[in-house]
């Protein structure tokens, strides 16, 4: 068990040093990838066991550690791209999985009738998202109420994915820019009083209504955040790309 937590901890310092020396390199078409999800720290990994709903397929899960099974070759879609060649954006690529030799799929059947569970609730054990609004005030409804939710997993058949950039990696640890999908709250500077809306309408004009309050409490009281108060933040663009950018 000691030779097993030695190798264990080699390998994931190996894994931090390879991460600093091949920081912003450009990738390339056959190279060797590891897809961290950003906020949570998360790996994606590939497993060998069947995925929950596609049987025919395996299980897709997050990892808090990286190791082999979440290392993929990321390969052009279509032949007019080849091994070598710089990935670029608006490319259509594919993940396969070094471990298992299978595709990134996603499922066509839609998940009906199943409990969808929340990211707090898949993530590894220790790992918390880092930009989102506690589960306690989120009275937000989950988006699998409006828009159709599909399995992600592992299969011999390949699924396209087109690049596009979310954050730029030179704007790691500028925690004093506030990027599109950040939660904020909108404080008076003279008043102190917080933008607040109300999903009531209570003049009959259609519209949620807008108001400003003062909580007279301590500003450390769990009662001086109210969900009327927290905002997504969204950047007007042509084209729907505004999450992760800089505001």
């Amino acid at each position: 068990m000691l030779q097993l937590t030695k190798k264990l901890n080699e390998e994931i310092e190996l894994n931090k040093k390879i991460f600093k020396r091949r920081h912003g390199e450009l990738v390339e078409y056959g190279n060797e990838i590891q897809l961290l999800h950003y906020d949570s720290k998360s790996f994606l990994e590939g497993s060998k066991t069947c995925a929950e709903l596609d049987k025919s397929c395996n299980l897709l899960v997050l990892k808090s550690q990286g190791s082999k099974s979440v290392c993929f070759i990321i390969e052009p879609r279509y032949k007019y791209r080849n091994e070598g060649q710089k990935v670029t954006y608006g490319d259509v690529v594919t993940f396969r999985n070094i471990k298992n030799n299978m595709y990134m799929h996603i499922s066509d059947r839609e998940v009906i009738g199943v409990s969808v569970p929340t990211l707090d609730q898949i993530l590894p054990p220790g790992c918390k998202f880092l930009n989102i609004v506690s589960r306690k005030i989120d009275k937000r409804s989950p988006p699998h109420l409006f828009a159709p939710s599909y399995e992600i997993n592992c299969s011999q058949t390949r699924s396209k994915f087109t690049v596009r950039p979310y954050r730029w990696f030179e704007d790691e640890g500028a925690e004093n820019i506030i990027k599109g999908g950040q939660i904020v709250r909108l404080q008076h500077s003279e008043s102190s009083g917080y933008i607040c809306s109300d999903d009531q309408d209570f003049t009959d004009d259609g519209l949620a209504e807008v108001f400003l309050w003062n909580f007279k409490g301590k500003s450390n009281d769990i009662e001086s955040v109210s969900t009327q108060s927290l905002f997504e933040l969204e950047i007007v663009t042509e084209i729907d790309e505004s999450l992760g950018q800089n505001a």
